[in-house]
């Protein structure tokens, strides 16, 4: 399987030659070894209104700019009842697997306050910092400082 990488300038170069050329995204495809569906992501998320109008130059600049946008907040930041119960559940060192079971027991109808057990690793795990990350971590029960990926979950 190939590794994705970004496109880059100079490909976003060659696609607008492409496109002025009047090839089609099949056949720039095959010449920067991409996929078809890659370069007309590309042109669409452009932001063009039609293909022909396609620039690298600003095309650069939006994918700069999308990629140093920050995302939004977390669910857990946002929904103060729900973050109060998982910590709650993990203080009484429950796995995050057994609290998103128990939210959906105790909160059948509300899907507000249901959640996966990976959100809850990434929340303890990425966000909180220094005393509170070490608090958090201390109530799960393997107690790793960082998150381990399996030999099957490897990307």
């Amino acid at each position: 399987m190939i590794k994705y990488q970004r496109i880059t300038l100079m490909e976003r170069e060659e696609i607008s030659r492409y496109i002025a050329s009047g090839f089609s995204n099949r056949k720039i495809a095959q010449s920067l070894n991409r996929l078809p569906s890659t370069i007309s992501r590309e042109i669409l998320r452009s932001g063009v209104v039609e293909r022909k109008y396609y620039r690298a130059i600003f095309a650069q600049q939006q994918s700069n700019k999308l990629r140093h946008k920050l995302r939004g907040n977390r669910k857990l930041d946002n929904n103060i009842p729900l973050r109060k119960a998982v910590l709650y559940y993990l203080a009484k060192n429950w796995s995050p697997e057994q609290i998103a079971k128990r939210l959906i027991i105790l909160y059948p109808n509300d899907m507000v306050m249901r959640i996966s057990h990976e959100t809850i690793y990434s929340y303890v795990y990425i966000l909180p910092r220094g005393r509170l990350k070490r608090k958090i971590i201390a109530c799960l029960r393997q107690r790793h400082l960082h998150r381990r990926i399996g030999v099957n979950q490897r990307f």
